[in-house]
């Protein structure tokens, strides 16, 4: 008699452990509903030395810089990345991913007074045709012209080379990311000067998620995505604080 209770015993508790997991995982699930944006890992990762950076007084600042944004195979940017920095005498410091509200990257080129991130793309970048607009209807128009995007807080008053990209961070676990934007290419958002420190906590808030700063970001002036000096990306600008 004592086998079929014993039987009949472990049932139940495999039962109430079932139940108490769904109800943890809905639990989970209705959490992460709440917040109404997303935050998905994309295939671009940025390479972060430390970096001399100089400041307008010409003094030297030993800063966290990202000297390129790109996709990797899993495990490259750890392993490429310490000699890219070597490359530039500055030691590495890490890697990190660039997120989106889909995981999907875009190919705009985010340009402030001249210049972007240095971002080697994964796809070809954006080809405006010339356009007979005369032979051309306003739908032909709206189809073949690239839309705008929505208006950003940029911040970009100085001809300086003082860009940064913002950090959000799950306090929960500590992993933190690089904001972006699926309608760029790369996905990652910079700003220019005390932009990203103003709008830093605006993007990781409704993530649910803490802001932890800013890291000032490596620019070009190049703005054809297809002639990438290497690995490294494009020609850089010198860095200003």
């Amino acid at each position: 008699m004592a086998q079929p209770i014993s039987v009949v015993l472990v049932m139940h508790l495999a039962a109430v452990l079932f139940f108490s997991n769904s109800q943890i995982v809905a639990a989970v699930r209705d959490d992460a509903s709440v917040h109404n944006d997303d935050s998905i890992p994309t295939s671009f990762s940025s390479c972060v030395c430390q970096k001399d950076v100089v400041d307008h007084f010409n003094k030297y600042q030993a800063k966290p810089v990202i000297l390129v944004t790109k996709t990797w195979a899993l495990g490259e940017c750890n392993l490429k990345c310490p000699g890219f920095c070597l490359q530039d005498k500055a030691p590495f410091l890490f890697c990190m991913a660039v997120h989106t509200a889909t995981g999907q990257t875009g190919n705009h080129l985010d340009i402030h007074l001249g210049v972007r991130a240095n971002i080697v793309p994964d796809r070809e970048g954006p080809v405006v045709p010339d356009l007979d607009l005369a032979g051309l209807n306003s739908d032909d128009i709206s189809q073949d012209m690239p839309q705008p995007l929505a208006m950003e807080r940029h911040e970009t008053y100085m001809a300086d080379t003082m860009f940064a990209a913002c950090v959000c961070q799950y306090d929960s676990t500590g992993y933190h990311f690089l904001y972006g934007k699926e309608d760029y290419m790369g996905g990652l958002q910079i700003w220019g000067r005390v932009g990203c420190d103003r709008s830093c906590s605006e993007k990781c808030g409704p993530l649910g998620l803490a802001s932890k700063g800013c890291i000032q970001a490596e620019v070009t002036k190049d703005k054809s995505p297809r002639s990438a000096l290497g690995p490294t990306g494009y020609e850089r600008e010198l860095l200003t604080a």
